[in-house]
């Protein structure tokens, strides 16, 4: 599954995700929905509506697959008459709420809903891509304002593999009878 599929990143993911024969179905999820290809299955999601994630998580279990494999490519850096601020006197609240729920709040309400749908037998992957998080020079980077909001994104990535290693380590104990598990 990509979220984020109608951007450049998501939409090459999906296309190599459907070229790969060990996966039964892709699903392709985008904020504007995407034309239907052999090979997948596609939908719309919102990811600042956790509404719009609940029903993508439904459309998801009707599918009665294992979920393997999440990709989250979806992200904002700059649009709708806005470019990365590059000095103070360009901050705009609106602009910067915006970039937050996008790159933040989104892919943690994801988190939220799809990590319970991971294949529990097996290999299954979980992956989120944060926007401008590798900069070749100070010209290229997203500004000393906008690259702070990526923190609460990288604060995810590192503490949530702790808890779902805990999660499965926890399950499998008790499948053996540990009782301490």
């Amino acid at each position: 599954m990509v979220v984020g599929a109608e951007g450049a990143i998501g939409s090459a993911l999906l296309a190599q995700l459907q070229a790969r024969p060990e996966f039964a179905m892709v699903r392709g999820f985008s904020r504007n929905g995407l034309p239907a290809s052999a090979g997948s299955a596609v939908g719309s999601v919102d990811v600042c509506s956790e509404s719009s994630i609940a029903d993508a998580t439904r459309v998801a279990l009707a599918t009665q697959l294992p979920l393997r494999l999440f990709i989250n490519a979806t992200g904002f850096l700059h649009g709708e008459g806005h470019m990365p601020e590059k000095s103070w006197r360009q901050i705009d609240p609106g602009h910067m709420a915006k970039a937050f729920a996008v790159n933040t709040i989104g892919p943690a309400l994801l988190l939220k809903h799809f990590m319970p749908l991971l294949a529990r037998e097996g290999k299954a992957v979980f992956a989120m891509m944060s926007a401008g998080s590798s900069r070749r020079s100070p010209a290229d980077s997203a500004g000393p304002f906008a690259g702070r909001r990526q923190r609460g994104l990288s604060g995810l990535q590192r503490q949530v593999p702790a808890v779902v290693v805990r999660r499965f380590r926890d399950q499998s104990s008790r499948k053996n009878g540990d009782p301490t598990a």
